[in-house]
């Protein structure tokens, strides 16, 4: 099974991702993973979330920090690298990151 998705920065067109199974949107916070990576901020996310016709996954920075604000702008998921594999316990902060996620879409 392959999913083909795209990551959307500005000034793409969310036109041009329809086709896909789902569009990565980022840097939504900033991360030392990606340097040079646009800072796009949760706003994108909610200027997307209308147009968009597959899931958005957020990028970049997120955190247990600040997940929920993602997910409340219109993220249907989250991809993270840092905050789960740069921690000592990587299984607590998926846990955070659950809980997190979950706390949001109740909210």
């Amino acid at each position: 099974m392959s999913i083909w998705g795209r990551t959307i920065s500005p000034p793409a067109s969310p036109d041009r991702s329809c086709a896909l199974a789902c569009s990565s949107v980022g840097s939504i916070f900033s991360t030392a993973t990606k340097a040079g990576f646009e800072l796009v901020g949760p706003g994108l996310l909610r200027e997307l979330r209308p147009e968009m016709r597959v899931p958005l996954i957020a990028i970049g920075g997120i955190t247990a920090a600040n997940v929920g604000e993602a997910i409340r702008a219109g993220a249907d998921g989250v991809a993270v690298i840092s905050a789960v594999c740069g921690v000592p316990d990587p299984e607590a902060a998926s846990r955070r990151l659950l809980d997190a996620i979950r706390n949001a879409r109740a909210s």
